[in-house]
């Protein structure tokens, strides 16, 4: 599942730069007037939409899941990735980030670790 999420993020990432090509070109033909481009990589805001929806998808899953109790890290990666555009490196940020405000524990880090690995227990503390 991990590998085919770093497909996607590959094919997305390249999907919405011809995309954002091809729209600019158009618009360059139409208006006979060339643009500048600002950034290498223009993504859609459809695209950003239905990702940040999906983010906070995997954030709802993720206290859903612990709700029920502790879970060991690669028990709880596969479920998460079968989300669309949700990557590996989505789950960490977010792991971290409830971690960080104090929502979950993060059992078996080395005390210099940030991001959850496989042997790690993940235990909501949410009230």
């Amino acid at each position: 599942m991990e590998e085919f999420r770093n497909v996607e993020r590959k094919v997305v990432t390249a999907q919405e730069s011809i995309r954002a090509t091809a729209q600019r070109e158009h618009r360059e033909q139409r208006s006979r007037q060339p643009e500048f481009e600002f950034s290498p990589e223009n993504l859609s805001n459809v695209f950003l939409e239905e990702r940040s929806q999906q983010l906070s998808k995997a954030e709802a899953k993720i206290i859903e899941l612990l709700r029920k109790g502790p879970m060991p890290y690669e028990g709880l990666q596969p479920l998460i990735l079968q989300l669309p555009l949700v990557w590996n490196s989505d789950l960490s940020r977010i792991l971290q980030e409830m971690r960080k405000i104090g929502h979950i524990r993060i059992d078996g880090l080395d005390p210099r670790e940030r991001a959850p690995k496989a042997g790690c227990t993940i235990r909501l503390q949410l009230s």
